[in-house]
């Protein structure tokens, strides 16, 4: 956005600004593209799926990309809540891969899956 003077600090500082990446705004990956199948593998969801003697086994949902636009909805709407309480706008990022990690840890959080270690 940047490209086209249309930053964060560009425009109305009352706007709630929101980002969203596959590997974050920073670092070696932060330029690369990718959707969900790459960031179920490298988030660890791939590993929950299919029958442990056999490859893992892509979800017939997006589900990383879909939680991915909840969550930066949710947050977008808890910082216009917040702006309109105090007056001022925020840039809200949100990093997918970090969401696509916490599924497999939330599935993980009362020991492994049968057929699956931890």
């Amino acid at each position: 956005m940047e490209k086209w003077d249309l930053g964060p600090d560009d425009l109305d500082p009352t706007l709630v600004y929101v980002r969203i990446s596959v590997f974050g705004q920073s670092g070696p990956y932060s330029p690369r593209p990718g959707l969900d199948r790459l960031g179920i593998a490298f988030g660890g969801l791939l590993h929950l799926t299919g029958d442990p003697d056999r490859p893992p086994v892509r979800p017939g949902v997006t589900v990383s990309d879909y939680l991915t636009g909840v969550f930066a909805a949710f947050a977008a709407v808890s910082s216009l809540y917040g702006r309109d309480r105090g007056g001022k706008g925020t840039l809200v990022k949100v990093r997918s891969l970090t969401l696509r990690s916490t599924v497999p840890s939330c599935a993980f959080s009362n020991g492994p899956w049968p057929g699956t270690t931890a």
